[in-house]
């Protein structure tokens, strides 16, 4: 058909059937060479090694994990192989497999080594919970607004009571004022008329004494009285 194609190969040498790789750091490095080289390709890569199902289904489980990482989405494991082994029996060999791919995992947790992807629906995600944020700081805002509006009120209304209480008391002062007039009006009175009473007495007093002094003085007149005239 002289049609003609280009291949890439890349190959894990350090790494016995039925066992893992030494360190997985490079087995980290090798898979994010692999998918450096499939990104942007539409068609579909090739993952093989002696049987097709051990350490094919940890570089398998491996990407797929970090895949879901890029889109922010939990990653289950145990979930991915048994979702692998639903379309080929036996995925991960080995025990020492799984739990290998399982540290590895954590590994790219623990050191940031992969970030979620600013993709459309992460984005979107993202636009709604920034907008569920405004919305709870606007709400919070204007409930803070409320509640210092109500705090103003209650104290212009104390001022106000207080002022009308002020001048309530003035009311009062000014009626006592009035009163202890009016008593010192009324004691006025009084001594007016103890006076007059007691001018009264002495103008009644004076005849008497006037009286007292005349009889006196016919006695002095007549100091012997003639014994003919008693």
């Amino acid at each position: 058909s002289e049609q003609q194609r280009e291949l890439t190969q890349i190959q894990y040498l350090a790494w016995p059937d039925h066992g893992v790789p030494d360190d997985s750091t490079d087995f980290l490095d090798f898979v994010a060479l692999v998918r450096t080289k499939r990104a942007g390709q539409d068609q579909p890569m090739v993952v093989h090694c002696s049987a097709g199902i051990g350490r094919t289904g940890v570089l398998i489980t491996m990407e797929t994990a970090l895949c879901l990482m890029e889109c922010g989405q939990p990653v289950y494991p145990l979930d991915i192989v048994r979702t692998m082994r639903d379309q080929r029996a036996m995925m991960i060999q080995t025990p020492s497999q799984y739990r290998f791919v399982c540290e590895a995992i954590l590994k790219v947790y623990e050191e940031g080594l992969v970030k979620p992807l600013k993709t459309a629906v992460y984005q979107q995600r993202e636009k709604a919970s920034d907008e569920r944020e405004e919305e709870r700081k606007e709400q919070q805002k204007a409930g803070e607004e409320k509640e210092e509006t109500a705090a103003m009120e209650e104290g212009e209304a104390g001022v106000v009571e207080l002022l009308e209480g002020g001048l309530d008391e003035e009311d009062d002062d000014d009626d006592e004022e009035v009163e202890v007039l009016d008593v010192g009006e009324v004691t006025e009175d009084g001594e007016e008329e103890e006076e007059e009473e007691e001018e009264e007495e002495e103008e009644v007093e004076e005849p008497s004494v006037a009286s007292a002094t005349s009889v006196t003085s016919e006695t002095s007149a007549n100091p012997d009285p003639d014994p003919a005239n008693l």
